[in-house]
């Protein structure tokens, strides 16, 4: 992707560049509602391969539901991971066909943190490991009410 990094901007926009760091490729996603919620740690490389909390870097309040929403992710993409207990690609091969739109490359990409989870990822996730409702019913329980007046 090096050869044609205008191509890779124009078209995926929201996706990191090779030697970009997290806070230059936030800053110039904030207008855009796609984002890769990895770009919020400080640590995109551990994006849910740890059952820590997610370190953030320093943002703007008005984008503090995507930094909740790249927490919450994260934990979704690890207790995932402990539930799966085989690699993603014997899993696919288990559950895969059954499973519309679920493909390697996207599997990775979300547990990852590259792309965001959709609600039916989360429900999938949920349904076939308990623990996710779990984590999920934890995270809203400890957030913050707020109001918008």
């Amino acid at each position: 992707m090096r050869r044609y990094p205008l191509v890779r901007r124009i078209i995926c926009p929201n996706m990191r560049l090779m030697g970009e760091d997290s806070k230059s490729t936030q800053a110039a996603r904030r207008n855009d509602w796609a984002y890769a919620p990895r770009s919020f740690s400080l640590d995109p490389e551990m994006f849910g391969k740890t059952s820590h909390a997610l370190e953030v870097v320093d943002h703007r309040t008005e984008d503090t539901h995507r930094v909740q929403a790249a927490e919450l992710q994260h934990l979704v993409a690890d207790a995932v991971r402990r539930g799966m207990r085989m690699q993603l690609r014997k899993f696919l091969t288990r559950h895969g066909p059954r499973v519309p739109a679920l493909s390697y490359y996207r599997l990775v990409r979300m547990q990852r943190g590259e792309v965001q989870m959709q609600i039916a990822d989360v429900l999938l996730w949920a349904s076939l490991f308990p623990e996710v409702k779990t984590v999920i019913a934890d995270y809203m329980d400890a957030l913050p009410s707020t109001s918008l007046t």
